[in-house]
């Protein structure tokens, strides 16, 4: 059974600024973002303008085209809506297609989102070079430094350090130091340092 992938919470700054990496056949093209392969976006903003089968929407970091075929009836002008779809990108502009495009009763949502993104940490390119293992180095460190620079203060999501650290059975590794103690869960799927 295929698995439907996880949509991922983003800016309109994020995805305009996203490199989109095509993928062949029927695979899903995808962006990267922290780090992190995103096939589906989560994203909440105001509706700016109403075409037939697109809209202009904007969350104050910037604005993007928003294509759907099954428009709400109580779509209008300066309502926050909330996008579930795909990122994608035709003559170097990008464009958001909608699986699903819910009105929502009240702005507040939007503030809701911002603060929700506001921890969100992009590494620099200097920290993310730290990351990457060297050879002869201790595998171990390597996911303990990984989660040190993804951590904002609320654990880091396991499968970002796996995709991050690239580390073979990376997961396993993650369960050898929980069992250690070096490491605690949080919250399903989430961990800390224990330091």
């Amino acid at each position: 059974m295929l698995e439907r992938p996880t949509a991922t919470k983003v800016r309109i700054k994020d995805l305009l600024n996203a490199s989109l990496i095509r993928k062949p056949g029927w695979e899903l093209s995808y962006f990267n973002f922290n780090n992190i392969q995103v096939l589906k976006i989560n994203l909440i903003a105001l509706i700016v303008s109403i075409d037939k089968n697109q809209l202009v929407v904007d969350d104050g970091t910037g604005s993007i085209i928003v294509k759907t075929f099954n428009q709400p009836k109580n779509l209008a002008i300066s309502k926050p809506v909330l996008i579930i779809g795909s990122l994608r990108e035709s003559n170097t502009e990008k464009y958001v297609v909608a699986e699903i495009l819910n009105v929502l009763n009240t702005n507040d949502w939007l503030k809701i989102r911002k603060f929700e993104l506001i921890n969100i940490k992009t590494p620099k390119k200097e920290e993310l070079e730290k990351i990457k293992p060297k050879e002869n180095s201790n595998i171990y460190e390597t996911i303990l430094n990984t989660i040190r620079i993804l951590d904002s203060g609320e654990g880091v999501d396991i499968n970002e350090i796996v995709k991050t650290s690239k580390i073979e059975n990376c997961e396993s590794k993650i369960n050898n130091l929980l069992l250690e103690g070096e490491l605690f869960e949080i919250k399903q799927g989430k961990i800390k340092i224990l330091e």
